[in-house]
């Protein structure tokens, strides 16, 4: 039996889930381990020595339950991470905060993925032949760590529906604001447009109107910033409109 377990290392930007296996025979049970979740066994063992298992597979179910009970400190840990990261994001949206949202969004991804199959495979014994071998004590104890993986399984579902929520919200946020600056730049562009065919066109080496005239470049630049205000005028109206 195959189960998976968080690597408290974090040897990336995010938590992942490392497998461990326990090979149930008659009067032992093997484990097959990383040493980068050691720390369950030493769990297992404190476990033992304070309660003292009387079979192989009160043992087994036991382990089972403690691998679903110790991701619960790690998901309130990524939860408050996920509110202080939320906070900063409110505040700005800046390309660091957002980088830190998609690291915790991708470890809960892990960790929703190992309760689903952790689940599935406590759920998987009580359709094996080997189930009705199990006394009342080992049923018990083994209804014990489904109930908890489904509780586990619950809880990260939910919070990786809310990460994928927020990380959706933001980039909402991010088109809507890329979007305002492209339609503030397309109206200064605009503006500016007008601008230049005035002053190109008194800009030509032909007879022009106030060619001859030392202030025409006053009129010129008052003919351009009435224009000016008159467009301004124009799309402040229209985006008015639209609001």
């Amino acid at each position: 039996m195959q189960q998976n377990r968080l690597d408290l290392l974090k040897s990336e930007a995010h938590y992942k889930t490392v497998p461990v296996t326990f090979v149930a025979q008659k009067n032992r049970l093997i484990t097959l381990y990383h040493p980068e979740n050691e720390y369950l066994i030493n769990q297992i063992k404190s476990y033992c020595l304070q309660n003292r298992p009387q079979t192989v597979y009160q043992l087994l179910f036991i382990s089972l339950f403690l691998i679903s009970e110790a991701f619960f400190p790690y998901l309130e840990k990524i939860d408050k991470s996920k509110e202080e990261i939320n906070q900063k994001l409110r505040e700005k949206t800046t390309k660091k905060n957002l980088l830190a949202l998609s690291d915790i969004e991708t470890g809960m991804l892990y960790i929703v993925s190992s309760a689903n199959q952790n689940t599935l495979l406590l759920e998987q014994l009580k359709t094996k032949s080997i189930y009705r071998q199990f006394n009342e004590t080992e049923k018990e104890q083994l209804e014990d760590a489904i109930i908890e993986a489904q509780q586990l399984a619950s809880m990260t579902q939910l919070n990786a529906q809310i990460l994928e929520q927020l990380a959706g919200t933001y980039n909402n946020v991010l088109n809507n604001n890329l979007n305002d600056n492209m339609t503030t730049l397309t109206i200064v562009s605009v503006l500016l447009a007008g601008l230049a065919v005035i002053t190109g066109f008194f800009g030509m080496n032909v007879p022009l109107p106030l060619t001859h005239q030392k202030d025409a470049w006053v009129w010129i630049i008052g003919a351009c910033i009435i224009l000016w205000l008159l467009y301004a005028a124009l799309f402040r109206y229209i985006i008015g409109r639209r609001q």
